[in-house]
């Protein structure tokens, strides 16, 4: 997208500069101003691309809720009433 903005604008400078618009001293400005924005345009899309790409792989993915853990193994039999409700307590007090 940068380079064709890039070459239309070229060339529109080069349009101009033929049909005596603008001087060659003003054309090659204009293209040297041209040159610098895409520059700084490609480091910014760059930028961005790296940040986006860097918050990507600091997702943080979390395990199922405790007190969720603790109703499961509690309906599987894994663990009594009491030990149930005494770590359903201890859960909720975190």
């Amino acid at each position: 997208m940068i380079a064709l903005a890039g070459f239309f604008l070229t060339f529109w400078v080069d349009q101009a500069e033929q049909s005596g618009q603008v001087t060659p001293d003003q054309a090659r400005a204009w293209r040297q101003h041209f040159q610098y924005m895409r520059v700084l345009l490609g480091l910014i899309y760059l930028g961005f691309y790296l940040w986006e790409r860097r918050n990507k792989n600091n997702v943080v993915t979390t395990g199922p809720d405790p007190v969720e853990v603790v109703k499961m193994r509690y309906a599987r039999g894994e663990i009594s009433a009491e030990e149930y409700h005494r770590l359903k307590e201890e859960l909720r007090k975190e």
